[in-house]
């Protein structure tokens, strides 16, 4: 195994995801043809528009949702091809934490009960051992043990998420998608369960992939960070990369919509953008999925290859990468050259 494997603990391969039935008759594609690795340690934010077919790329990556077609790899596990050991062994290692906890937790039964049932499933721990456990972890999430009797309903928006994040804990896993994990919260109880996530990270090497469209929250936790349109990835690389130099159009209006940071983006811009109009059904076909709504289409004279060909997620420099035929001119206009 050669050190870029050994640093990348999860990789999709050409992952498809399609709704409804065969493709062709009557189904929708919501995740296109996405490839990306996750490196062991690290976040990767993962941001785009609702509909965009995040929240199902992270359920594809750890078994909750079948793939319709590609590869996932899970430290150097086949989640495809692998022996039915191994991979169940692989999906012990990867828990997710979803949007709204309370949804998320069965509400008959007592917390000391949801919290025990991975370390009961993968036989983890027995009797008395198990109870300890579940205490230990209701600790390390900021919750008093004894509340290990209590139901859900018994506890606040935020206590509810300190559970749920204990669950995902009890498999011992080393990668978490966090699925829009603060937004049913409030800004106050954000800041504590971010706080949290970035703990549990650094305590115990965990790997993240956090979903969100919250950028501030993004930035804060992300040490990387892709974009996804209409199921397809059109923009990945660094924080810093994705906050000072965004190079697709998609990536750009998303962060030109945000209060106050228009004019940083594209000074030409009086006013904080609207929201874009709604993409439709997620494109499949050899063109750009984001030509007929972008402006660099218009300022380039709609050349006619954003219709034809499918853009590649192309390397611009080491880590950062760019779906766009028309990067370079992408790039001068982010430098503001272009108007």
């Amino acid at each position: 195994m050669n050190q870029s494997s050994r640093e990348t603990l999860v990789e999709a391969r050409d992952v498809v995801v399609d709704f409804g039935g065969r493709r062709g008759s009557g189904s929708k594609r919501a995740v296109a043809e996405v490839s990306l690795t996750i490196r062991r340690g690290e976040t990767l934010g993962l941001v785009g528009e609702s509909g965009s077919g995040k929240s199902t790329l992270g359920r594809a990556l750890i078994g909750l949702q079948p793939a319709t077609s590609g590869e996932i790899v899970f430290d150097g596990v086949s989640m495809t091809t692998a022996p039915r050991g191994e991979r169940r062994d692989a999906r012990r290692r990867m828990q997710m934490v979803f949007q709204d906890p309370y949804a998320s937790l069965n509400p008959r039964m007592q917390l000391e009960a949801i919290v025990s049932e991975p370390i009961v499933a993968h036989r983890l721990a027995t009797g008395g051992e198990v109870r300890s456990r579940v205490r230990d972890l209701l600790r390390q999430v900021g919750l008093d043990p004894d509340w290990s009797k209590r139901f859900p309903r018994e506890l606040s928006g935020g206590q509810q998420q300190r559970v749920a994040i204990a669950r995902a804990l009890a498999s011992e896993p080393d990668f978490i998608v966090c699925d829009e994990p603060t937004s049913a919260l409030d800004v106050s109880v954000q800041a504590q369960m971010l706080h949290l996530l970035k703990s549990m990270r650094e305590q115990r090497t965990l790997t993240y992939l956090f979903v969100s469209h919250n950028l501030a929250v993004v930035r804060r936790m992300s040490h990387r960070i892709a974009v996804m349109y209409a199921g397809t990835l059109v923009e990945i690389g660094s924080r810093d990369e994705f906050f000072a130099s965004p190079l697709h159009p998609y990536t750009r209006r998303l962060l030109a919509a945000v209060p106050g940071n228009h004019q940083q983006i594209d000074p030409e811009l009086t006013h904080a953008p609207g929201p874009l109009p709604a993409p439709g059904e997620t494109p499949d076909t050899n063109s750009c999925p984001f030509w007929s709504r972008c402006p660099l289409y218009e300022q380039l004279g709609a050349p006619e290859r954003c219709r034809t060909e499918k853009p590649e997620l192309g390397a611009i420099d080491a880590g950062h990468a760019v779906a766009c035929h028309f990067v370079e001119a992408a790039a001068l206009q982010t430098q503001g050259e272009v108007r």
